[in-house]
């Protein structure tokens, strides 16, 4: 966990293991599982927001889903403080887990991504469960259908 410890800054502290912050961080890990040495995106902007910054994650996850971005990764973490959301992306599946239950409302209620459209073409969803939902990726027949 030292890579996240560079990040923190005075008005952050230690709480039980979790750690009080005002900043939202996007990490990632590599094709080989291996922890990006720096952040993707880190942000105070709008800090007790909850839904616009899970709202701005979605944004950043389709567009991962959809090889837009981050194609060197093969997973996205929202942190503030503690993990909020993890992502997993292989060849078929997309796998998103929430930490509780008010990450996954922010998920469900935050404005659509630009890009919402264009993912639902490609991506369905395929299991819903409490704090994940995991996409299957379309087949070309399935995304034709779609149009």
């Amino acid at each position: 966990m030292q890579i996240f410890s560079r990040y923190l800054n005075e008005t952050e502290a230690s709480n039980m293991g979790a750690l009080i912050t005002k900043t939202w961080y996007v990490y990632a890990r590599d094709t080989n599982d291996k922890w990006l040495e720096d952040p993707l995106h880190s942000t105070v902007s709008k800090e007790d927001d909850e839904k616009h910054h899970i709202g701005m994650f979605k944004h950043r996850t389709f567009q991962f889903a959809l090889g837009q971005e981050h194609s060197t990764c093969y997973k996205l973490y929202l942190y503030h403080g503690w993990r909020r959301v993890k992502v997993q992306r292989d060849s078929t599946s997309l796998t998103v887990i929430f930490s509780d239950s008010a990450a996954k409302d922010a998920w469900d209620n935050c404005r659509k991504p630009k890009v919402g459209k264009h993912f639902y073409k490609k991506w369905s969803l395929e299991v819903s469960k409490p704090l994940e939902y995991v996409f299957k990726k379309n087949s070309m027949c399935e995304v034709v259908k779609y149009k």
